[in-house]
């Protein structure tokens, strides 16, 4: 199993109380919600279960008619499709070098699901080396950066004082040229 995956283990199959595929479009949805709600409706039908069973259709509906909500819930849902095993190793603790887990309760309307999250020890090590790795990779790339924007910055300047003598040399050569010509024509 991959390090750090959670997997929900108590996930209602929303499609299956709706009686869709996971594929099921949202004009199919709604087309099966509707006609579940007529059949199971409290105020249509007064069988023992149907109002519990309403319930659960506008809880599923209500998830997989929302796009977002949709997407999350298939996600969690993937991991509990036929063929997907938990390993169930040691409940350690990263301390004690064995794979560990940890869970936290979550409620949502009538269900109450535990997560699970689970890492070996080996795992840890790795994503520190990787970490440590990462983190000396972005200061060299911010020094590399920081050493091109100066490069930049003293081009620019330097491009500047040139221009701004070239300016000057310009202006001194009108000056000069000026002065030259008011000589020689006399008026001075």
């Amino acid at each position: 199993m991959p390090t750090g995956v959670t997997i929900d283990m108590n996930v209602p199959d929303y499609y299956s109380v709706l009686g869709t595929s996971p594929g099921a479009s949202q004009e199919e949805l709604k087309k099966r919600y509707r006609a579940l709600m007529t059949k199971y409706h409290p105020d249509l039908n007064h069988a023992p279960g149907a109002e519990e069973r309403s319930k659960r259709i506008n809880e599923a509906y209500g998830v997989l008619s929302d796009p977002e909500r949709r997407a999350r819930y298939d996600r969690s849902f993937h991991l509990h499709s036929p063929g997907f095993t938990v390993p169930w190793g040691s409940h350690g603790s990263p301390d004690d070098g064995n794979n560990y887990s940890s869970y936290r309760n979550y409620s949502y309307g009538n269900f109450t699901y535990r997560t699970y999250t689970y890492s070996t020890s080996g795992s840890h090590e790795a994503a520190g080396s990787k970490g440590l790795h990462a983190m000396l990779l972005r200061s060299v790339l911010k020094v590399a950066a920081l050493l091109v924007v100066l490069w930049l910055l003293v081009h620019f300047f330097v491009l500047f004082v040139f221009l701004a003598f070239i300016m000057m040399l310009i202006y001194l050569v009108w000056v000069v040229l000026g002065q030259l010509l008011a000589i020689f024509l006399g008026r001075r």
